[in-house]
């Protein structure tokens, strides 16, 4: 018997879980893991009923095992010595020995085991939770596609109940036209990384929805996936879309009528400038008409620009520039301007030749807003300085003034869209806030940087342009002037136009420059005239009624007499589209409308000096 005894301390003692030897209830052995367990000492627990272990309420139970000698494994609440609760997992079963029967229990402490598993059903029960309140429906499905579990939302979007989704796969939602791209999907899911895709989901009611999934595969190789029904949000973004179309066709119609009137008003005044009257009031009021009618073409073209540029639909025409060239022609414009407001206006050019590679139209475009917007916020009388100038790599363009400044409140915003100083009722430098806006992102266009500088109110402004440009050292640039080229004799031009103002004033015009000119007020008469009057060169509008200038065109190009016509399509629609469809019809030039004269006279004049291009 002690041997018996010794053999099972010695063994009690190897093991890591408590052991109890326990008779008729009451305990007669105990290993150390045991008392360790318990917080007893061994002369305490020797004698202790099982009963007094046990919580109360896992001790009827126990008491119940013991007394039928089941072997059994169960887990239970036991009370320490210092009165903690703990977790137990026992193992107990009977057995016989000399003196009757005893029952030998194994019990292991699983405390920090149940509190990690409450803790992760805690954790799992609000991980459901949140999967449960998502907006977004959630779905798990095997390798194989089929539906392991979906939340609420899930089912709701697609009209099941969660039993019925997970009877289905992958493919019984779909639309059958997104099958094909199921395979490939899933095949990129198990790169590991989150795939983003739009597919057309199929209802149990049979209608479809665009929704769109964040899927990726699991650590176990399920698949995951979070779907968003954004069949509005598409549908908002087509309106929105549609809408920003519809802004698009106002604006340009709206150029469109505006730039028509400034036809008449700009031949006009030109016709006063050409009489050579001697009163000199209407020399004033001649040059006015004309500065006013530029600085209102440049305002619509501006406003649609801006348009234009934010929703990326400009894009520059790349040529080879002379930058003095150039900026010659900006100051025919500039002159005038900065006469009428008595400014003195210094200009500084390289002395050697400055090429670039740009937009000539945009670059123009840019100094030009620089230098208007320099005269109009110099009260009378003021100095405006413009400067260009190699610096490295780079032609440096400067506009300085000594006018109304800006404030250091304004000034990091100068260049963002509809930003102006404060205003006076009076509006007196008028103005849309956009035309620093062009500025900026036309130069960044060109691959350049712009920068303002001001120290303040009333203390003038510096605006400066950087841009990629090369010189050529050896090369003196030519010093262009700025004097009118006397118009050319007896070239025969068509006038094609429905507005009868438009057409009778630029017939007027032409025919005091020198032009012989004929006037078409339709496009059936265009095509009668050409075969008679045999133009050299036609001045085709393109918003004709009835036959536009497009189709006419196309005609003027299969008759005899238009093959080798110079054809010049004027509008007053400036966009891409417009000028590319006046170039595929046939036209070799493409203006906009009002039409400046001199630009026109020299385009006439450069045409005639080459042989027309072959038509096929």
């Amino acid at each position: 018997m002690r041997a018996s005894e010794s053999r099972f301390r010695l063994l009690a003692s190897a093991t890591f879980e408590g052991i109890a030897i326990t008779e008729q209830g009451r305990v007669v052995d105990a290993n150390e893991q045991l008392l360790d367990i318990l917080g007893y000492t061994r002369a305490e627990v020797l004698g202790m009923k099982i009963a007094d272990f046990v919580s109360p309420d896992d001790r009827e139970r126990i008491l119940k095992n013991i007394a039928e000698g089941v072997e059994s494994i169960i887990e239970h609440s036991v009370l320490r010595k210092d009165g903690r609760r703990i977790v137990v997992e026992a193992h107990g079963q009977n057995f016989e020995n000399g003196s009757g029967v005893r029952r030998i229990t194994a019990i292991r402490d699983i405390t920090g085991y149940k509190l990690v598993e409450e803790s992760l059903r805690k954790s799992e029960e609000h991980f459901r939770s949140l999967v449960e309140q998502a907006a977004d429906g959630i779905f798990v499905a095997d390798s194989q596609g089929n539906y392991i579990d979906v939340n609420s939302a899930g089912c709701s979007m697609l009209g099941y109940s969660r039993e019925e989704i997970l009877k289905l796969t992958l493919k019984d939602i779909l639309d059958p036209a997104e099958i094909p791209r199921l395979g490939p999907t899933v095949e990129n899911l198990a790169s590991g990384r989150v795939v983003v895709s739009d597919w057309h989901f199929l209802r149990k009611d049979g209608s479809t929805f665009l929704g769109e999934v964040r899927g990726r595969q699991l650590s176990n190789g399920n698949l995951q996936g979070i779907l968003i029904d954004i069949t509005e949000r598409r549908q908002a973004e087509q309106a929105l879309r549609e809408s920003d179309q519809r802004k698009d066709e106002f604006l340009a119609m709206l150029a469109h009528e505006l730039r028509n009137p400034l036809v008449p008003i700009r031949n006009a005044a030109h016709i006063l400038g050409r009489l050579e009257l001697e009163e000199p009031r209407v020399k004033w009021a001649q040059q006015v008409i004309e500065t006013q009618v530029g600085r209102l073409s440049h305002m619509v073209d501006d406003l649609l620009d801006v348009s234009r540029i934010a929703h990326g639909k400009i894009s520059l025409k790349l040529e080879d520039i002379e930058l003095n060239s150039l900026l010659t022609q900006i100051m025919q414009s500039i002159v005038t301007l900065a006469e009428q407001k008595r400014h003195q206006l210094s200009i500084s050019l390289p002395e050697h030749e400055v090429r670039l590679t740009g937009d000539s139209i945009r670059l123009s475009q840019t100094i030009f807003n620089l230098l208007d917007n320099a005269i109009k916020y110099t009260p009378d009388g003021g100095l405006i300085e413009f400067t260009a100038r190699m610096v490295g790599e780079e032609v440096e363009i400067g506009v300085q003034d000594n006018g109304m400044g800006i404030t250091a409140e304004l000034l990091p915003k100068v260049f963002d869209l509809f930003q102006q100083d404060e205003r006076g009722l009076d509006r007196a430098q008028g103005g849309l806030g956009i035309g620093l806006t062009l500025v900026q992102r036309l130069v960044v266009m060109h691959g350049g940087r712009v920068a303002a500088y001001s120290k303040g109110k009333g203390m003038g402004a510096t605006f400066t342009v950087w841009l990629p440009a090369k010189a050529t050292a050896t090369q003196p640039a030519e010093k262009a002037t700025m004097s009118k080229r006397i118009a050319s004799q007896g070239r025969r031009v068509l006038v094609v136009d429905d507005d009868f103002a438009v057409a009778d004033s630029m017939v007027m015009l032409m025919e005091l420059e020198g032009y012989a000119v004929c006037m078409a007020n339709s496009g059936a008469e265009a095509l009668r005239q050409v075969p008679i009057f045999r133009p050299q060169a036609v001045l085709l509008d393109i918003g004709l009624h009835g036959m536009d200038g497009f189709e006419v065109a196309k005609r003027l190009r299969e008759l005899p007499e238009g093959r080798d016509l110079y054809l010049v399509a004027v509008s007053g629609y400036a966009d891409e589209k417009t000028r590319s469809h006046a170039l595929a019809s046939g036209c070799d030039h493409f203006l906009v409308k009002p039409v400046n004269f001199h630009v026109l006279d020299k385009l006439l004049d450069d045409a005639s000096e080459e042989v027309a291009r072959p038509r096929s």
